[in-house]
C-alpha cells in the first residue's frame, strides 16, 4: 500500500517543483549546496522538458527515462490490538519499508531529482501522518551493487535508490462475510458478539 501512496504524493510534488511558475519557490525550498542557482535552473529545465514519470513497481508497458519507481519491500505485522470479537474490527499495526528507485540519462539530473524527492518526502511527512501513518521517515540513499553499476553504465542510466520506513495502523473493518460465532463449550459466558454476559 505504501508504494501507491508514495506514487501519488511524488507525482503531485514533482508536478509542483517542475512547474516553471513555481521555479522561485522550488529553488528556495530545495536544500542543495552542491549546485549554484544557474546550474539548478538548467537541470530543472531539462527535467521539465522531459518530465519524470512516477510509477508503482511492476507497471506494465515500456517506460522511458527519467523514471521514478516506487516499490513496497516489506510489511511486517508487529502488533495485533484487540479486534474481531472484542471490538468488531480486526486491526493490526505493521512496519513497512519502501524503495524509491530513480533513473535518468545524466548524473547531474539524477542528483537533483533525488534531492527533489528527498525534499518532497520531508515536506509531505505531516500529510502521511494525518492520513493514518503512525511514523513516516526517509532512511537513506543506497548505492548500486558493482554489477548493477556496470550494467547501468553500459546503458547510460544513472540510478539512485532511496529507502522509506513507516509504521501504519491497518483496519479491516467489520466482518461482512459471517457473524461471529462461539465454537465449543469453553465460551466463558461470551455472547456471539463477543460481549461478556452473566453466566
Amino acid at each position: 500500500m505504501i508504494h501507491h501512496h508514495l506514487t501519488t504524493a511524488l507525482r503531485a510534488a514533482l508536478n509542483y517543483y517542475l512547474d516553471a511558475a513555481n521555479q522561485a519557490q522550488t529553488l528556495e525550498h530545495l536544500y542543495n549546496t552542491a549546485h549554484d542557482d544557474a546550474t539548478l535552473i538548467k537541470i530543472l529545465a531539462e527535467l521539465r522538458e522531459k518530465s519524470p514519470k512516477v510509477i508503482p513497481h511492476a507497471t506494465a508497458g515500456a517506460q522511458s527515462l527519467p523514471l521514478v519507481v516506487c516499490q513496497q519491500m516489506s510489511r511486517n505485522v508487529i502488533h495485533r490490538p484487540l479486534g474481531g470479537s472484542a471490538l468488531g474490527v480486526e486491526q493490526t499495526i505493521s512496519n513497512q519499508t519502501a524503495q524509491i528507485e530513480l533513473m535518468t540519462a545524466g548524473a547531474e539530473a539524477t542528483e537533483v531529482l533525488g534531492q527533489l524527492i528527498i525534499t518532497a518526502l520531508h515536506a509531505l511527512r505531516k500529510d502521511f501522518i494525518s492520513n493514518g501513518y503512525l511514523t513516516f521517515q526517509f532512511e537513506n540513499v543506497a548505492e548500486l551493487a558493482p554489477q548493477e553499476m556496470l550494467a547501468a553504465e553500459e546503458l547510460g542510466v544513472f540510478v539512485r535508490r532511496l529507502t522509506i520506513s513507516a509504521m501504519m495502523h491497518d483496519s479491516a473493518g467489520v466482518n461482512l462475510f459471517s457473524p461471529d460465532e462461539v465454537v465449543g463449550t469453553l465460551s466463558l459466558g461470551l455472547s456471539p458478539q463477543g460481549r461478556v454476559t452473566p453466566i
